[in-house]
């Protein structure tokens, strides 16, 4: 991946989205930046690519600000992008809006890990392994 990769995508509001407050709970917006990060992954790392050379993605922080809630009937729409590709963690970033406002933001920090030493992978290497260089 490199910077300003992203992905775009509209969700729906089910009613098991909502909390007691009324209005989506803070597990779906978990939820939904896993949506998008498997989507970025989908579109320019293949998430079984990835797999098949022996390595899968891990989250090693993730940091959401929530804003103004979202409620059943909205269709909030969640944009996620590359913002640092380091040695051996990408930072992405998301924004989630509905109607052009913003809602939430949130950044996550992945890497990459190899199933065979669990340890972690630099980033040139899972590009050199999928022929991405």
């Amino acid at each position: 991946m490199h910077t300003n990769d992203s992905i775009k995508h509209t969700f729906t509001v089910y009613t098991y989205d909502i909390d007691y407050a009324g209005h989506v709970s803070n597990i779906t917006y978990i939820r939904w930046l896993e949506t998008l990060r498997y989507l970025l992954l989908q579109q320019y790392l293949p998430l079984s690519n990835i797999i098949k050379k022996g390595y899968f993605p891990v989250v090693a922080r993730t940091d959401i600000r929530y804003i103004k809630p979202i409620y059943l009937f909205e269709h909030p729409l969640g944009i996620l992008w590359v913002a640092h590709v380091g040695a051996v963690r990408t930072e992405v970033r998301a924004k989630i809006s509905v109607q052009g406002e913003l809602r939430a933001s949130a950044m996550h920090h992945i890497a990459f890990v190899s199933k065979h030493t669990l340890k972690l992978v630099p980033n040139t290497r899972i590009e050199h392994d999928l022929n991405l260089l």
